[in-house]
Parts: structure tokens; C-alpha cells; sequence
């Protein structure tokens, strides 16, 4: 995690009470596989670092999932535009990416609920 602090870790817990989409996924292009030497995971942290220290992004706090490979860019309630960081965030560092996207939140439906409680009438 680039940048980590305690206080990181209090706002991630309160980003998870947003709605609409205010996260990014994203990949690295080199440093990401198992089979990555020493000058590609260097390259690759150097990335993360100077995305971290984009404020222009205006990403709150930043995650790297290791054993996957991808990070984790939260953008916090007060921007609810995902597709206008992304756009910037592709636009600037597009070449150091394998892929980025937004993380749309998924909602539970009702309608597995009601089909399972049929009424049969004879």
C-alpha cells in the first residue's frame, strides 16, 4: 500500500457507505506477474508511487493487492464522476497500464425472492 497511515485505513472504512461508483481498478503494465525481475516490480513501484502523488486525481487513498496484482484507487463520496478520473488517469499514465476501469457497485434484486415463493393452486 502507497501511502498507507491510520488515517488511510479510517477513510477506506467510510468510503464503503457511498453509492454510485467511487473506485478504480487498475493493473500495471510490467512488475505485475510472478515471473517479474527486479527492474520490472522497481518500475512498477516507481508507477504506483507517482500515481499516488497525483493530486490532480484526486484519489483518496490507493490499495495494491499483491497476490492479484491490481490496485485499487478510491476516489472518496465527494467525486462522484469515476469516469472523468479515469479518462484523466488513462490520458496521463495510459502507457504504464495493462487496463484500468471503473468498479461499478452491483445491487441486490427482489425478484429471486418472489420467484421462489410461487403459490400453486389446484
Amino acid at each position: 500500500l502507497v501511502g498507507h497511515s491510520s488515517a488511510d485505513t479510517s477513510a477506506s472504512s467510510r468510503l464503503g457507505n457511498c453509492t454510485g461508483a467511487h473506485r478504480l481498478l487498475l493493473r500495471l503494465r510490467s512488475g505485475h506477474t510472478a515471473g517479474s525481475d527486479g527492474a520490472d516490480r522497481s518500475n512498477a513501484s516507481a508507477t504506483r508511487r507517482r500515481l499516488a502523488e497525483d493530486d490532480s486525481l484526486g484519489v483518496k487513498s490507493w490499495r495494491h493487492l499483491q497476490h492479484v496484482g491490481l490496485d485499487i484507487a478510491e476516489l472518496g463520496c465527494d467525486d462522484p464522476d469515476a469516469q472523468k478520473v479515469l479518462a484523466s488517469l488513462t490520458m496521463r499514465y495510459g502507457a504504464e497500464l495493462d487496463f484500468a476501469e471503473v468498479d461499478s457497485p452491483l445491487h441486490k434484486t427482489e425478484s429471486h425472492k418472489t420467484a421462489s415463493h410461487k403459490t400453486v393452486s389446484h
